[in-house]
């Protein structure tokens, strides 16, 4: 069997810092023992422990997407309306097209009387649901709102 290069001591102390893989192989090389990410990430799935995920550093003056967002979802033209949204409301410049974009899917949200929600878990990922009044802004559901 191969030797390990993480004692299960340190490992087990690291991992109670509920940091990062990358964080977590920063950590290792402070306390003197070079790791790989990779060989962290193996060894956190190898036990099962769940991956840490931290919040996108956003700059100052943006809001972030209230969601993160799968990849096969992000080209949907509702990604592109809340994304414009949130970066209008955040005083950032935006494109004519994406502004024409935004102006098509508030359109639409209106004359459905709907907001936009996301559910990574789904094929499509975007839906349009009701409104909670005084909870939900004009585009998109507020998600920290139960």
């Amino acid at each position: 069997m191969p030797r390990k290069k993480l004692p299960d001591n340190v490992w087990d102390e690291v991992m109670q810092l509920g940091l990062t893989d990358t964080e977590a192989t920063e950590e290792f090389a402070r306390r003197g023992i070079e790791v790989r990410r990779q060989a962290v990430t193996q060894r956190r799935i190898r036990e099962g422990i769940p991956r840490v995920v931290k919040p996108r550093r956003v700059n100052p003056g943006t809001m972030p997407m209230p969601w993160r967002v799968h990849d096969r979802h992000r080209t949907r033209e509702a990604a592109t309306a809340v994304t414009t949204y949130l970066k209008i409301e955040a005083g950032q410049a935006v494109t004519k097209e994406q502004r024409a974009a935004l102006t098509r899917v508030r359109a639409h949200l209106r004359r459905v009387k709907g907001v936009l929600t996301y559910d990574p878990d789904t094929y499509e990922g975007w839906f349009i649901v009701p409104p909670r009044e005084g909870i939900d802004g004009p585009v998109f559901r507020d998600p920290t709102v139960p």
